[in-house]
């Protein structure tokens, strides 16, 4: 980014490019191919070198300037984010920086000049921060949700200021499940929205303060969306084309999100319930090697009895074989024998 350049001047440029988000191709146009940076096959644009991939003749993909840096600290699979998106669109001002930090090149951030994109309980909107105007680095965390306060607490970001939307979505448009809740967006729609709440405060104070200078329109913002309309748009033309699928079944409707928060709901509880078993049959053991019924932890239980202070070789049991002497199963004459299969009569019809 050329901090030279003014923010509603280098996005003033770029205002034509908004129409291209609007009229994207349709999914079949495009084709798969090989990626030239890393010789992978991709389709629309490549996770990992950040490439558009086999785009029509007939469509530009976009390529535009941001008013602000955009740093994004990475922590999960790249064809699950949608980060990329941004870095395709916008290479100059978007940058995707893997944690955790190798020591030898961790940022350095200053407190006047960066800001982390994060809903903590003393975030900033963006049109509430005095000094809107130094402001030069917009920092987002892409990570497991549960990963965040981690990487909030790095001493890399532990002393920077923390923003949040104004007016969050209410719902994202995102195509994957996630049980977080329906307030939860995607990468791209975070950074969009909160640029084009930096661009309208900046617009407001250039109005305020009798500013000569065009500020920049949100609109201007719009291609950083074309990736994420263009994929949004496949799954819905695959669901609706494709008779092997139903459109109720498309991973972006409210019933197969309902469908889904059912299905974790129930392994949760299952997996609560086989943790409970397991706690409990610890204390049943130790209660019993306590009064001394049993002298050790089994390994594994009887499976011709289902007794737990013995395995089936030790089993003094009716025996699993012959069924009438009480002997060790492995001492039975029957073991290995199998009776004689009976032979199948096929009757003529």
């Amino acid at each position: 980014m050329d901090p030279d350049i003014e923010p509603a001047t280098r996005l003033a440029d770029e205002t034509a490019t908004a129409e291209v988000a609007k009229s994207n191709p349709a999914p079949g146009e495009w084709t798969r191919q090989l990626c030239p940076g890393c010789n992978k096959s991709c389709k629309y644009y490549c996770a990992v070198c950040y490439l558009p991939i086999g785009a029509p003749l007939t469509v530009e993909v976009p390529r535009i300037r941001l008013p602000l840096q955009v740093d994004i600290l990475f922590q999960d699979k790249q064809k699950k984010s949608t980060a990329p998106h941004g870095k395709v669109v916008a290479p100059d001002d978007i940058a995707i920086i893997p944690y955790p930090f190798p020591e030898e090149s961790r940022p350095q951030y200053d407190a006047k000049e960066a800001v982390v994109v994060y809903p903590s309980i003393d975030a900033y909107v963006i049109d509430e921060l005095e000094d809107l105007d130094s402001l030069k680095t917009l920092i987002f965390i892409d990570t497991p949700w549960q990963k965040a306060p981690t990487v909030l607490n790095d001493p890399a970001l532990s002393h920077l200021r923390c923003v949040k939307l104004a007016r969050p979505p209410l719902e994202s448009k995102y195509w994957r499940y996630h049980s977080s809740g329906k307030g939860c967006i995607s990468t791209i729609e975070a950074v969009h929205l909160l640029l084009v709440e930096y661009v309208a405060a900046k617009a407001q104070r250039a109005v305020a303060s009798m500013t000569t200078v065009a500020p920049a329109t949100p609109s201007c913002l719009d291609p950083l969306l074309f990736f994420f309309h263009l994929v949004h748009d496949h799954i819905m033309h695959t669901h609706k084309t494709d008779p092997k699928r139903q459109i109720d079944r498309a991973p972006m409707s409210e019933a197969e999100k309902e469908r889904q928060r059912l299905m974790r709901s129930q392994k949760e509880a299952g997996r609560k319930r086989k943790l409970e078993n397991k706690l409990a049959f610890k204390a049943q053991i130790a209660a019993e090697v306590e009064a001394g019924a049993a002298d050790a932890w089994p390994k594994k239980k009887c499976f011709n009895c289902g007794a737990r202070t013995h395995q089936a070789r030790e089993c003094l049991d009716v025996c699993r074989y012959c069924k009438v002497e009480v002997h060790f199963n492995g001492d039975c004459p029957m073991k290995g024998q199998r009776p004689a299969r009976a032979t199948k009569v096929t009757k003529a019809i």
